[in-house]
């Protein structure tokens, strides 16, 4: 079974727990990075977690594939991080400066509010060959010497908070600063403007659903509006 599939399992795992006595969770939400090479592939990715779905559910008893399939239709959605969840951290500019030294503030950002259409315009970034990086030729690679790296907000991220004395040349590690800066998210900021970030929206829209809230901006795009529920609630 693949990745995707993997997802789906530890989701149902959530909403029809498998041991005696446990509580089962009103909602399982799965988020994943849509990662740079898949960009502009978004529906290639649902078919694929659709597809998953499906042979989750066939290598299932007949008796309980029915029960199965309707819990994944009601209490499971998947949602993307565009291109990944660092994006988000650059629409709360405000929250990304408490991380961020102040030598190397501020960002330079060439892609309007929505950074799910990630971009640099930083000059030093695009030309930093790492040669500061003691490390760069051991078992750490640098982190932002990739292809594509001014549309790679993690790359970019983790320049930002570049320091020679860690062994990947950077303090950016996504268990703690990564953890930090969504805890703290400002919603209200990374959803301001009503035309950017339509993926995140399709994610908080979801929730504002199921909990009966309506808390963020309203307006703007809805990513996957036109994907008509088949296997998933939001699928």
């Amino acid at each position: 079974m693949g990745h995707a599939g993997h997802l789906v399992q530890a989701a149902l795992g959530a909403v029809i727990p498998s041991r005696p006595g446990e509580e089962p969770f009103d909602l399982a939400v799965i988020v994943e990075d849509l990662e740079i090479a898949n960009v502009d592939n978004e529906i290639v990715v649902r078919d694929h977690v659709r597809e998953s779905a499906r042979r989750v559910l066939a290598a299932l008893p007949q008796k309980l594939s029915g029960r199965v399939a309707a819990t994944l239709r009601t209490k499971v959605s998947f949602h993307l991080a565009v291109p990944m969840i660092e994006s988000w951290f650059f629409g709360d500019l405000d929250g990304l400066k408490t991380e961020v030294p102040p030598a190397h503030w501020p960002p330079s950002l060439g892609s309007g509010p929505d950074h799910e259409r990630f971009r640099t315009a930083d000059p030093a970034y695009a030309v930093d060959d790492g040669l500061q990086c003691p490390n760069r030729a051991g078992r750490w690679k640098v982190p932002w010497l990739i292809e594509r790296r001014e549309e790679h907000p993690k790359a970019y991220l983790a320049w930002l908070l570049r320091d020679a004395t860690h062994a990947k040349c950077t303090s950016y590690m996504e268990a703690h600063e990564g953890v930090r800066l969504l805890s703290g998210l400002s919603w209200t900021a990374v959803l301001g403007h009503p035309e950017a970030y339509p993926f995140a929206r399709a994610l908080v829209r979801d929730l504002e659903t199921t909990l009966g809230l309506s808390t963020a901006p309203g307006g703007g795009a809805i990513a996957g509006a036109d994907f008509t529920p088949t296997m998933l609630r939001n699928l």
